[in-house]
């Protein structure tokens, strides 16, 4: 575990770092991912800086057209389900960071998960 939280620690250093203040980050052994849950009150500045680092953005519709690469790697967090997001990088990229966007039930609440792929 602490192989891969540190690699998608450094992968994705600019990002949390940027992010810091606004998310508190935890690692989540299930996704093996980082994790923050906030409120929609961060939303619009939290997006923001995600679409700054990670250029490409999918939703529930548009992941059917995304690169295999994608698709796959949108896998490991689930299905895409109505107003949930995932962002990632060009997987062509040295780096490939995919960040899920998980709105909660309640309307207020939000979490999201960033990782590198396997």
């Amino acid at each position: 575990m602490d192989d891969k939280k540190a690699t998608i620690e450094n992968a994705c250093k600019e990002l949390v770092t940027e992010l810091d203040g606004i998310l508190d980050w935890k690692w989540d052994d299930r996704f093996e991912s980082l994790v923050s849950e906030f409120t929609m009150e961060s939303q619009k500045e939290v997006v923001a800086i995600l679409e700054k680092h990670l250029k490409l953005k999918w939703n529930d519709k548009s992941i059917k057209k995304a690169p295999k690469t994608i698709k796959a790697n949108s896998q490991r967090f689930g299905s895409l389900r109505k107003g949930q997001l995932i962002f990632t990088t060009d997987p062509e990229s040295s780096t490939h960071i995919i960040a899920a966007w998980w709105p909660w039930g309640d309307g207020q609440s939000v979490s999201i998960r960033v990782a590198t792929p396997d």
